[in-house]
């Protein structure tokens, strides 16, 4: 990401997609890619299109029209992953009233805060299984988690400094509707990349 001016993501000798970094931090072809890119990396949900809303563990998501062709262009099944990085989350209390209609708002217990000056890294675990996808077991392989017990899904946040989340307590958080990526989990493609955004090179 700091070094590349073009890269190549490559999984099990495939080329994944090519592009420069923040073309694929931005815009990932694939669950690997979004996985891959990023630090920490983009959290994953199941979801679900239920009369026009994601049905998640964090709530009933409104899509926009936007959106809704988007999927339909992509033709996108019912069962979902959705893909949120870190960054398009804020502490509901420091978002501006214009800003509201773009994102949805959820209450989670906090698990642990971390201070980076800055900014904050605030994790939680909600309800609901982990999203399950082969890219997605490869990824936790490659990174030695493979063995973990899987329970409830995890969520990290990254949030502004001035926010006053407390570890234990509950906090409200919003999270950006614009900014979401949703993937088809049996072959890993990204069912958003549509109407403008498809970026990159995929190879089979």
């Amino acid at each position: 990401m700091t070094l590349g001016d073009r890269v190549v993501v490559m999984r099990a000798g495939h080329i994944q997609q090519v592009g420069d970094p923040q073309t694929l931090y931005d815009n990932p072809v694939n669950l690997f890619v979004a996985g891959f890119i990023g630090s920490p990396s983009m959290n994953f949900l199941t979801a679900e299109m239920a009369s026009g809303r994601l049905v998640t563990s964090l709530g009933e998501l409104p899509i926009g029209s936007r959106l809704q062709r988007m999927l339909a262009a992509g033709d996108a099944p019912r069962q979902l992953v959705l893909g949120i990085r870190p960054e398009h989350f804020e502490d509901a209390a420091l978002v501006e009233d214009h800003q509201h209609a773009h994102g949805f708002e959820f209450t989670a217990p906090v698990d642990l805060v971390e201070s980076m000056g800055s900014d904050k890294y605030v994790y939680f675990t909600v309800e609901g299984d982990a999203a399950a996808a082969a890219d997605l077991e490869d990824l936790a392989a490659d990174a030695g988690g493979a063995d973990l017990p899987q329970g409830n899904a995890s969520l990290v946040t990254r949030l502004s400094a001035e926010s006053r989340v407390r570890e234990g307590a509950d906090a409200k958080v919003w999270l950006n509707l614009d900014k979401i990526d949703l993937f088809d989990p049996k072959d890993g493609r990204n069912v958003t990349l549509h109407d403008g955004r498809a970026a990159g090179v995929v190879a089979s």
